[in-house]
Formats: C-alpha cells, sequence, structure tokens
C-alpha cells in the first residue's frame, strides 16, 4: 500500500518519502493520498483513495498513535469496509495485498485536488463526529 502524505502530514509523523515508488507498477486501489488538519483541538487524518475518492477519516487522534499509524490505517480500512458492508473474504484480501506499507510524496495535482476536496467536507461534518469511534467514511 502507497500513502502519499502532504509536507504536513510527514512532519507530523516525523518519518521521510521513500523515493523508490514506481508509480506506473502502483494499483491506483491499493494507494491513497493524505493530509492531516486540525479543527479545535482535535487532530484529523484524512485518507483518499486514488481509484475511486473513498475518504477515511481517522480523528482524535493522540501522539501515541502516529507511532504505530501503519496498523491504525489498516484497522480503519478494516473497520469502514466491514461498516460498508464488504464481505470478510474481500477485506483480507485487499489487506493481504497492502502488506507493506510505503510511504511518498504526493506526486498528482488532481488526487491532491480530491483530498483537499475531502478535507473541506470534514469541516462541514464537524457535528456528526461519533467521540466513541476513530473512524469515519464517506
Amino acid at each position: 500500500m502507497i500513502i502519499q502524505c502532504t509536507k504536513k502530514l510527514f512532519d507530523e509523523l516525523k518519518i521521510e518519502p521513500a523515493h523508490e515508488v514506481d508509480e506506473k507498477e502502483t494499483n491506483p486501489l491499493l494507494a491513497w493520498h493524505a493530509n492531516s488538519l486540525k479543527i479545535g483541538r482535535q487532530k484529523f487524518i484524512v485518507l483518499v483513495n486514488d481509484k475511486n475518492r473513498y475518504a477515511i477519516v481517522l480523528y482524535g487522534l493522540k501522539a501515541k498513535d502516529k507511532k504505530h499509524f501503519d496498523t491504525l490505517v489498516k484497522e480503519a480500512i478494516s473497520e469502514v469496509f466491514q461498516a460498508e458492508s464488504i464481505k470478510d473474504e474481500v477485506i483480507e484480501d485487499y489487506l493481504q495485498a497492502t502488506s507493506a506499507m510505503v510511504y511518498d510524496k504526493t506526486r498528482d495535482r488532481k488526487l491532491v485536488a480530491r483530498l483537499n476536496k475531502a478535507c473541506e467536507a470534514v469541516h462541514f461534518a464537524e457535528d456528526l463526529w461519533d467521540p466513541s469511534s476513530s473512524f469515519k467514511w464517506r
């Protein structure tokens, strides 16, 4: 799985981008763009799939959560797909195809624009966040 992060998210996660990613060999269904934002005192991380614009929002994150960000993203994908009534076998196949997590810089302006639109939607849905869950989808 490739997570193409904004500079802001790289700084927040304290990781460096990998430069060995070949875009032509990347399956867009396994690639996500990610950004970090803050509304009030809450921190949000917005993930948008490159192929289908599917957005997942992680919110209420603490500093300790950033240390195991890989696991958190996979758990979020799994929980959100289950809530969408996707079969468990399909979810398992997807997660196994994404065994290695690679972080890279954003490259496509069109996909960054989609990510920015998803971030705007987070501002509008602020009243709908469920404090008992760390994941939200649309």
